[in-house]
């Protein structure tokens, strides 16, 4: 069985559509049309624009989910049944940009371009998007324990530089 809900994975055609941000991108596709996105770690709003133009599926150059923190993008667009192929690289993105409006295939992992370039990245099932998402949740108190201790880190050395004068112009501190 596959883990698409019983259907396997099929070649999917479409029209290709590159933009580097994906709002800009959204405005552009058509029902049937293979997205090709440059977001790291992409979030629902993002993903749930891709899903609702109804695109045959989603190439990201980036990876969907970098394991920083558990984003929701990746899931929103394996669960509305929108193949997901990530972290396909920077140079077959830009690539791609000079194909734009051509017809691109998706096979199961691969991106084959006008010019039969093919290139590989990693199909994102519900079971590895899970996984993906499980081992950002881990890491979610680690990002968090180094966007304090660099915050804390400014604010002492604001607090030393204002400690210099009776009152910093600068902040307002005594």
């Amino acid at each position: 069985m596959s883990p698409w809900g019983g259907h396997t994975m099929s070649t999917v055609h479409g029209t290709l559509r590159a933009d580097r941000r994906t709002k800009n991108l959204v405005k552009r596709l058509h029902p049937g049309d293979i997205a090709f996105i440059n977001h790291a770690d992409i979030d629902a709003t993002a993903a749930r624009a891709l899903a609702d133009t109804r695109v045959a599926a989603v190439v990201n150059a980036a990876a969907s989910c970098t394991g920083r923190y558990p984003n929701q993008g990746p899931k929103v667009l394996v669960d509305a049944g929108v193949p997901l192929l990530d972290a396909i690289g920077d140079a077959a993105f830009e690539r791609a940009l000079s194909f734009e409006g051509q017809q691109a295939v998706v096979v199961g992992n691969v991106l084959r371009l006008p010019d039969n370039d093919c290139t590989q990245g990693e199909l994102l099932t519900p079971a590895i998007v899970a996984q993906k998402l499980e081992a950002a949740r881990a890491n979610i108190s680690r990002e968090l324990d180094a966007f304090a201790g660099t915050r804390s880190s400014t604010c002492r050395k604001k607090r030393a530089y204002c400690s210099i004068r009776s009152t910093c112009r600068k902040c307002g501190l005594r």
